[in-house]
């Protein structure tokens, strides 16, 4: 593990750290310096890599090239399989700490390539830059937040009805750019 941050802080301009130093942080942190097994199941997948075990779970039922093994009532991944089907789906390992990716897929360059090409992770819609629009009305919202208040429904309900491009209580909803200024004036 030492040579593995030191890798990445030499590349990064961070200060090399000894075996030692790395182990006492890891310590204090409550992490652990043992080697992962060669089967996982999605709950370990999940805390390595720092997300909800239901998004690791879900992966499973949405992708059907998961390679998932169900023993008794549990679902193990080999490691291997694990790390050729992250080469296919770089997308959905983006954003997780450089470290961390190294340790779940035992993989440098893999775990490079990732952080490279997919830096940030995925998260459906992304709305912090901007505004919803409910075609309908012509009403434009600050957020899917307050679309969903101003017509008594749920988050969720409005973030389907975008992301699938269908009605929401009779209204049709779509995502605007907040630079573009024709649309600020008539934001409610």
């Amino acid at each position: 593990i030492a040579g593995v941050y030191n890798t990445w802080a030499a590349k990064n301009g961070y200060v090399l750290r000894s075996t030692r130093a790395i182990w006492v942080k890891a310590y204090k942190s409550g992490m652990s310096l043992r080697a992962i097994g060669t089967f996982m199941k999605t709950g370990a997948i999940a805390e390595v890599l720092g997300i909800n075990a239901t998004t690791v779970e879900q992966w499973g039922v949405r992708y059907a090239d998961f390679p998932r093994q169900k023993i008794g009532s549990h679902y193990y991944i080999h490691r291997n399989d694990l790390r050729r089907w992250a080469a296919k789906h770089k997308h959905l390992f983006g954003g997780i700490p450089y470290c961390n990716l190294v340790q779940l897929l035992e993989d440098e360059t893999l775990a490079e390539l990732i952080i490279t090409t997919h830096p940030h992770r995925p998260t459906g819609l992304e709305t912090s830059s901007k505004l919803i629009r409910c075609i309908t009305t012509d009403t434009v919202y600050p957020s899917i937040s307050a679309a969903a208040r101003a017509i008594h429904v749920t988050y969720q309900a409005i973030a389907c009805a975008i992301r699938e491009q269908r009605q929401c209580c009779g209204l049709q909803f779509e995502l605007i750019n907040a630079s573009d200024p024709s649309t600020m004036s008539t934001v409610r």
